[in-house]
């Protein structure tokens, strides 16, 4: 609305999509709303004698309003100012064919007054909902704009970044957004979800995964949240987190970095090796605003040369869903490593998958009736080796390390059908 010289000019009614509570951010608009007669002629009455009563007089002015279903209307917020996150100056433009803005401070400075402006074509302004997630490649946006034909299409996001929960308009605008135009409200809303669905594919394609997890298994899961065993494990041992500021931590295969996340969070000065050059990308983005994260190493842990670049003498080794991926001879050649990277009171925890895994069996057997290359459905091609209690004792004490806590977790997915079994270890130096 713009007031001047005591004159009420309408102009545009929108309605709006918003996500859930705490936060109530604005995701999408419509405009003009979907709305009878009645209902638009209560909104313009009502502001109108808002407006006289607080007596704002040459303003834009924005509002938001609730409307029950006996047609009442409540002002939430009202403040003499023209609309945000791209309303003015973008849905409106659209909608009226006019710069608003331009034409109020034209009017203020003696040009010829505005006339109420009924807006007719029907706009979308959606901006990405997209939370929690990831982007580790590069977004092809331009197919998609030329596919729903939009006015508009602004893709923000970029590789490496790391999107959050949308709280505030800062955070969608960080996204990006998009306009569309139709000729009737179903049509809009229709296309209004399908290109949110494309750009979703869009976003999620080639999204890396870490190699192996417990909930996950072998399927293309990406994680935020750190397993809550490998929580408890720091809440025993490593609960002082002003003490921890002077510890080194380790974490071995660190994927999609949420154990690296975990470890900053109690304090350690981390540090990080995976294979896959995209992880140190990834949780580097996520992560940079820790003071405490000291590197982030892309190799392979067979080959790395730890002692070369001074890095020893660590306080907690974490290797999560990472150990088991390779025949028994190899592993334990990796924990006698591992074992000369713990300082004397060091402490590591880490998984082995059971012999009782739904998984064990299912492929070609190649080392001592333990490993296999599995054939079966998505995890065919990995190497894994499963193991039981003595297994595991065994080859623990020939790396040098004990076993200080032994724990085993069973779950069953898909139905029932498939028994996820994993040893639980906690080890120290012998």
């Amino acid at each position: 609305m713009v007031i001047s010289d005591a004159c009420v000019c309408f102009f545009n009614v929108r309605s709006k999509k918003m996500t859930n509570l705490p936060f109530r951010q604005e995701l999408a608009y419509i405009s003009p709303a979907e709305i009878s007669h009645n209902t638009h002629k209560n909104i313009l009455n009502t502001m109108t004698a808002a407006i006289k009563g607080l007596r704002i007089t040459d303003a834009m002015v924005h509002a938001d309003v609730i409307i029950d279903k006996n047609g009442t209307v409540y002002i939430i917020e009202m403040s003499p100012r023209p609309a945000g996150l791209n309303i003015v100056t973008r849905i409106l433009k659209y909608n009226t064919g006019r710069d608003l803005i331009r034409n109020f401070i034209m009017r203020q400075v003696g040009n010829k007054p505005f006339e109420d402006c009924r807006t007719q074509n029907i706009i979308g302004l959606s901006f990405f909902p997209f939370e929690n997630i990831s982007i580790t490649c590069t977004i092809n946006s331009d197919s998609l704009r030329e596919k729903y034909n939009a006015l508009e299409f602004v893709n923000n996001m970029k590789k490496c970044d790391c999107l959050k929960n949308i709280e505030n308009g800062a955070d969608v605008l960080k996204r990006g957004y998009f306009i569309i135009s139709d000729k009737n409200y179903d049509d809009l809303e229709n296309c209004l979800n399908s290109v949110i669905a494309d750009m979703e594919k869009e976003v999620k394609r080639n999204e890396h995964t870490e190699q192996e997890n417990m909930e996950g298994g072998g399927k293309q899961t990406l994680l935020f949240y750190p397993n809550e065993k490998v929580v408890a494990f720091l809440a025993r041992n490593f609960a002082d987190k002003e003490q921890n500021r002077n510890k080194k931590a380790l974490d071995l295969g660190f994927g999609s970095g949420r154990h690296i996340k975990l470890l900053l969070d109690y304090g350690f000065q981390t540090f990080g090796l995976d294979y896959v050059p995209e992880c140190a990308e990834m949780t580097k983005s996520c992560l940079r605003h820790y003071d405490n994260l000291r590197e982030l190493i892309t190799g392979d842990f067979t080959e790395y040369d730890f002692t070369a670049n001074n890095l020893k003498d660590f306080d907690v080794i974490i290797i999560w869903g990472a150990i088991f991926w390779k025949p028994k001879t190899e592993m334990l050649k990796d924990l006698k490593k591992i074992a000369s990277l713990l300082n004397s009171d060091g402490k590591m925890y880490l998984n082995f998958r059971s012999k009782e895994d739904f998984l064990c069996g299912k492929g070609k057997v190649l080392d001592e009736g333990c490993t296999y290359e599995l054939n079966y459905k998505e995890y065919s091609g990995l190497t894994y080796t499963f193991l039981d209690v003595s297994d595991i004792e065994t080859m623990l004490e020939a790396a040098g390390l004990k076993v200080t806590s032994l724990e085993k977790e069973e779950y069953w997915k898909n139905n029932l059908t498939e028994r996820h079994s994993w040893w639980l270890v906690s080890a120290e130096k012998a």
